[in-house]
C-alpha cells in the first residue's frame, strides 16, 4: 500500500510522537487532543464510505501530511523544551552581577586600547564611533538586561530581554575585527555572524513574544 509509505508510519501514536517531539508538555497534551479529534472526524468520513477500520484509521492518518514537516511547522509557532532552556540561560547570564562587572572591565580594556598605540593615530571621528559602539554593546545594554531581571521595571521582561540582547548580539570581537580588518574577508565574515546573530535573536524575541507572560516573566505555552 503506497499510501501508507507516505508517512513512514502507520498508526496516529507514532505520527504524534513524531510531530510533538521536543513541545513543552502542555503543548503536547493540546495538540495530541486536536490532532486525535481531527483524525476521528476522518476517519468517520472513511468509514461512512465503506472503507474497512484498518484502511478508514491508514488514511486519516496519511491525510495529515508528514509528520516531520508538522513537527517542524509546530515547533516554529510553540516553545520547545530547548527553547525553555535557552530563556533559562538568558535569564541566569544578563542577572549576574559578576557577569556584568566582567562586561564592564571588558569595555574599558577596549577604550583603553583604541586610546592607545596605533590606534590613538586614528582619525578622531573614528575612534569616537569605536567607542560610542563599546558603551553601547559593553555598558548600556548589559546594564539594561540586567536591570530587567533583577527589577520590576518592565512589562513582559523576557520579551524585553530577548529584544535588548537581539540588539546587542554583536560582541566586542566584532568591533576589533572591524578596525582591524575593516575591508578583508575575516572582516566580512564577523559582520555576517554578527547580523545572522541579530536576525536569530529578534526571531526568537518574536516567538516568545506570541506566548503568554506571567507576572514573574516567564512564558507559558499558548
Amino acid at each position: 500500500m503506497n499510501w501508507l509509505k507516505k508517512n513512514e508510519v502507520d498508526n496516529l501514536w507514532d505520527w504524534l510522537e513524531i510531530a510533538t517531539k521536543g513541545l513543552l508538555p502542555a503543548d503536547k497534551r493540546r495538540i495530541t487532543q486536536e490532532i486525535e479529534t481531527h483524525c476521528a472526524e476522518a476517519m468517520k468520513a472513511h468509514l461512512d464510505q465503506g472503507e474497512s477500520g484498518q484502511v478508514a484509521e491508514a488514511m486519516a492518518v496519511v491525510e495529515l501530511g508528514d509528520p516531520k514537516a508538522a513537527g517542524k511547522s509546530l515547533r516554529k509557532k510553540h516553545l520547545t523544551e530547548k527553547d525553555v532552556k535557552r530563556l533559562d540561560w538568558t535569564k541566569k547570564d544578563a542577572g549576574s552581577f559578576p557577569s556584568l562587572l566582567v562586561t564592564y572591565a571588558i569595555s574599558a580594556f577596549y577604550c583603553y586600547i583604541f586610546g592607545s598605540g596605533s590606534f590613538a593615530k586614528e582619525p578622531k571621528l573614528d575612534l569616537i564611533v569605536a567607542k560610542t559602539a563599546v558603551f553601547v554593546i559593553g555598558i548600556i545594554l548589559p546594564t539594561i538586561t540586567f536591570l530587567i531581571v533583577r527589577t520590576f521595571w518592565f512589562r513582559r521582561r523576557i520579551t524585553a530581554l530577548l529584544l535588548v540582547k537581539s540588539l546587542g548580539s554583536g560582541d566586542f570581537g566584532l568591533i576589533l575585527w572591524l578596525w582591524i580588518f575593516p575591508i578583508s574577508s575575516i572582516g566580512i565574515f564577523f559582520v555576517t555572524v554578527w547580523i545572522l546573530g541579530i536576525i536569530s535573536g529578534v526571531r526568537f524575541w518574536n516567538k516568545v513574544r506570541k506566548s503568554k507572560d506571567d507576572k514573574s516573566g516567564v512564558p507559558t505555552p499558548v
